[in-house]
């Protein structure tokens, strides 16, 4: 039997129908593309969230795992009474934070988010990001087998207390390894602008914090963050400046968990009750203690092992 020549046209033929195949395989995932591009940590976050009872959450911290680490709801409650939950988780960059915010203001209505700012230098590779808007059957494939219906809460509020310490053992003087200013991406900068809309367009003040971190933050990160919330007149706490660190007592030997990066208990434990002490003073928070809709807040944070 004579072999089929193979001409131009049949290759071009076999080309046009692949990438139509490729198009059509795509159709069922461009609607996954709303779910965020870290869409599988994004979702776990956001089942948590939505077991919270509807318009009971008055701030919302948003945020990578610096800001994860960090603060704590459970410990805001107990000493301020101020309903907040944790939103932030790994790897989530101000793309992701906007779908977070976008799908947690379908149930809440908070009086304040409060945003790490890490994730302004923490972003997915641009041709990357754009290749997945554009055929998001390659890196959504598995977005039908992760999300399901099923909600789960934990009872630190989103947050992440890990009581190991590792101390930090460089220089004090961390900041000065990049004093030049540092700008922020155009990419996260497009989406910090769009969830600075979003807050004015639902009443809530944007609040910017940067947690301690000695391997991940720098002077120069400092001056861009800074330079961008004053132009558009926004609050801005660093507690890597000198004297933030120094008036919150905050220890290297032992408030770190992992060498430096993020901070343990103990360090969570000073930068929550100092940025609650902020919240309150700056903003007209209500205080929920004693509240029967709290209650079950209430005896989580008396019968914790972190707050005893």
């Amino acid at each position: 039997m004579p072999k089929k020549k193979v001409t131009i046209k049949s290759i071009i033929g076999f080309f046009l129908g692949l990438n139509l195949l490729i198009v059509v395989s795509c159709i069922p995932f461009y609607s996954a593309i709303s779910k965020g591009y870290q869409y599988v940590e994004l979702g776990e976050k956001l089942r948590m969230v939505k077991a919270e009872s509807e318009d009971t959450l008055d701030v919302l911290f948003v945020g990578d795992s610096e800001c994860w680490a960090a603060f704590s709801p459970i410990q805001l409650y107990g000493e301020y009474g101020i309903a907040s939950y944790n939103c932030a988780n790994p790897g989530q960059w101000t793309g992701d934070t906007v779908v977070m915010l976008k799908q947690v203001l379908k149930k809440q209505n908070p009086s304040v988010v409060v945003m790490g700012t890490s994730p302004l230098y923490s972003y997915p590779d641009y041709s990357t990001y754009k290749f997945a808007q554009i055929l998001p059957v390659f890196h959504y494939h598995n977005y039908y087998k992760v999300f399901k219906d099923k909600l789960g809460g934990k009872a630190l509020k989103g947050a992440n207390l890990v009581e190991t310490t590792k101390p930090y053992t460089g220089s004090l003087n961390y900041m000065a390894s990049d004093t030049v200013l540092n700008p922020i991406d155009n990419l996260c900068l497009k989406y910090l602008n769009e969830i600075v809309q979003i807050c004015k367009d639902n009443n809530i003040t944007l609040v910017m914090v940067t947690s301690p971190s000695a391997l991940n933050w720098t002077e120069g990160k400092h001056l861009a963050v800074s330079t961008w919330c004053q132009e558009n007149q926004i609050m801005y706490v660093d507690y890597n400046e000198t004297e933030e660190l120094q008036r919150i007592s905050f220890d290297w030997s032992t408030d770190t968990r992992d060498k430096g990066d993020h901070v343990n208990v103990s360090g969570s434990k000073k930068v929550t009750k100092d940025l609650g002490k902020i919240l309150t003073e700056n903003f007209s928070l209500q205080d929920h203690r004693n509240e029967e809709a709290y209650a079950e807040w209430e005896k989580t944070y008396e019968t914790s092992k972190y707050y005893k």
